[in-house]
């Protein structure tokens, strides 16, 4: 299923604050493709669970800094990120 696929990669679900509900990893952030490359799909062997660290704290994205707005002109290959804000 798409929310075992999310488990795999190794994204955690926020379970507090504005973004409960929402998915997020360390490794795939807006701003940071190079992070990307650090992603590991997790190998899971029989019906095992996944080692999950359901007590690390989940971020806060609204007290993180806006990120600068990317210009199609200033795109050289990348994929244009839209920002909601203003």
């Amino acid at each position: 299923s798409f929310y075992r696929q999310l488990n795999v990669w190794g994204y955690s679900r926020v379970s507090k604050g504005a973004d409960a509900g929402a998915w997020y990893s360390d490794f795939f952030l807006r701003g940071a493709p190079e992070e990307m490359k650090k992603m590991v799909r997790i190998k899971i062997k029989g019906k095992g669970k996944l080692n999950h660290l359901d007590d690390q704290k989940d971020p806060d994205f609204f007290s993180m800094p806006p990120l600068p707005i990317i210009t199609k002109s200033a795109m050289t290959g990348r994929i244009l990120g839209n920002r909601i804000g203003p």
